[in-house]
């Protein structure tokens, strides 16, 4: 590891390794995932349409992201990166980010919060179910009870 990742990497506290702590984290996720989707679901209203609230809010999210990396000082590693690179994190952004989250914030602006909530919590059911037809996957019993116990 390098010199500055071991001081980076100091100034956190660990993560206990055990099975609490993993619990404890679950938890609080699921807590946040909870509050996060009831109060999303209130603010999309507010906005005459989805996609000005979900920009508004990758905005925020992007101003917080790169005050901390200036913050951390992480500039120069930025900048270090090579067009190619830019590029795919660019393409990683708006496939991974942007267009899933103006879906989300479209659905949950014409749904209940319950409702969308619901719908995104059971995701793993519905990828599980479509990769069988479209992607061809195969369930066995292994993949079957994870999806029962999850």
């Amino acid at each position: 590891m390098s010199d500055r990742r071991e001081r980076v990497a100091s100034r956190w506290p660990a993560i206990p390794q055990s099975t609490g702590a993993g619990i404890a984290l679950a938890l609080g996720a699921a807590l946040i995932s909870g509050v996060a989707i009831f109060l999303n679901g209130f603010a999309v209203k507010q906005l005459p349409d989805p996609a000005v609230y979900t920009t508004l809010k990758n905005m925020v999210a992007a101003t917080v992201l790169v005050a901390a990396v200036l913050v951390g000082g992480g500039a120069r590693d930025v900048v270090r990166v090579d067009r190619r690179g830019r590029l795919g994190l660019l393409v990683v952004g708006i496939i991974g980010g942007g267009i899933p989250f103006i879906l989300f914030f479209t659905g949950l602006a014409q749904a209940s919060a319950p409702s969308a909530a619901f719908i995104q919590k059971t995701l793993f059911v519905w990828v599980a179910l479509l990769a069988v037809p479209l992607l061809g996957e195969r369930l066995g019993i292994a993949s079957i009870a994870a999806l029962v116990v999850l």
